[in-house]
């Protein structure tokens, strides 16, 4: 079934881009990300230009993170992490959107934001494979994870406050500097920045994991709702036929895959994801290799 969408300026296939959809909720559902780092791809491989497909997709990303917050316990979400991370991201948002309309200006944002994905996969989906193959390595031995030392430089910065939640006593300044990082990541390619925040969370602020996923989806969905209505507001690059389908597709996804999130290994996921991930970059540079299907050139008459 072909679907004319107005603003992306281009027909695609309703039924494929919602199978698209519900297969990335699924993994959102699953990992407790957002998603976005691979439902952009798939927007520009369905033939959809690179700024609309990364604004459109924050809504799939709000869509799949509010099910894993509205699932969340009370005990399992920290507000007040949260609120400093979102206050960061808004930010990062802020300068994300300016950053895109300016390099419109110049026909530059769809080349800048492909070549940022390819850049942007390739390194997580290195580091992915690095990081879950000797986890699945240690776990064939026998042996334990790897214990974490209980302090890092983020808790020797002044200015700490208490976040009772998490049970932790840092400076605002290191989460609000991620969420920073992350709505940054939101305007410039559509993403939710959870495969980049939660590890984050794990290795630099060393909250408990019981607080992680829900707080993180909590700051991915202000983050991603804001930037979506950001992008529909400046660079009218938001295509709202686009976000309805990703959005209810996401919402399904995600509840799917959060019920077989309790029965799957953490170690064989991050090994699938990032194998995934490496495809996603591969496929983006193969499409940036090949000549344009309609090339043409653009000529001025004397007198014109």
């Amino acid at each position: 079934m072909d679907l004319y969408l107005p603003i992306a300026g281009v027909s695609v296939n309703a039924i494929t881009i919602a199978m698209f959809s519900m297969a990335v909720g699924f993994i959102s559902g699953l990992l407790g990300i957002g998603g976005g780092f691979l439902m952009t791809p798939l927007l520009v491989f369905s033939g959809i230009p690179p700024t609309v497909a990364a604004a459109t997709a924050t809504c799939h990303i709000m869509s799949a993170a509010s099910t894993g917050v509205v699932n969340a316990g009370r005990r399992s979400l920290d507000g007040k992490m949260a609120s400093v991370l979102a206050f960061g991201g808004l930010i990062g948002v802020v300068i994300g959107v300016e950053a895109i309309k300016w390099l419109s200006g110049f026909g530059l944002a769809d080349i800048i934001v492909t070549l940022t994905y390819v850049l942007f996969l390739s390194t997580i989906g290195i580091t992915m494979t690095w990081e879950s193959a000797g986890a699945l390595r240690r776990m064939h031995q026998g042996l334990p994870p790897k214990v974490l030392p209980k302090r890092t430089w983020a808790h020797h910065i002044p200015g700490r406050m208490r976040f009772r939640t998490s049970r932790l006593y840092i400076s605002p300044l290191p989460p609000a500097g991620l969420g920073f990082l992350t709505g940054i990541l939101a305007a410039l390619m559509g993403v939710g920045g959870g495969f980049i925040l939660a590890p984050a969370m794990i290795y630099m602020l060393r909250m408990p994991g019981r607080v992680i996923t829900a707080t993180s989806q909590l700051q991915i969905m202000l983050i991603a709702g804001i930037t979506a209505m950001m992008h529909a507001g400046r660079n009218q690059t938001l295509d709202l036929l686009l976000a309805v389908i990703l959005m209810v597709g996401g919402a399904i996804g995600a509840q799917i895959g959060a019920r077989f999130a309790i029965r799957a290994r953490a170690e064989v996921l991050r090994f699938a994801l990032a194998a995934i991930v490496l495809l996603a970059a591969a496929r983006l540079t193969w499409g940036m290799a090949l000549p344009p299907e309609d090339a043409f050139s653009l000529v001025l008459g004397v007198g014109e």
